[in-house]
């Protein structure tokens, strides 16, 4: 995430490692939910079309890390 007015530039990652615990809660204008992590400070609230976006491209990342873990196999054995 990058947020940059005149001369501040402020950028942002975060990673999520297996065993981390992911929790889902709708907000209660109905219209969000809220996804946090473990007991991370750090939330993502995203609304229904970006949630919906994020269960496709999600979907679509599995599947190719997926075939790319198949190839390696192949090519290793």
């Amino acid at each position: 995430m990058r947020y940059r007015q005149s001369s501040v530039d402020i950028g942002a990652w975060v990673s999520v490692e297996s065993g981390t615990e992911v929790r889902c809660n709708p907000c209660n204008d109905g219209e969000s939910v809220i996804v946090s992590f473990n007991s991370s400070e750090f939330e993502l609230v995203l609304d229904h079309d970006v949630l919906k976006k994020c269960v496709t491209t999600f979907t679509e990342a599995l599947n190719k890390m997926a075939k790319a873990k198949e190839t390696e196999e192949t090519t290793q054995a």
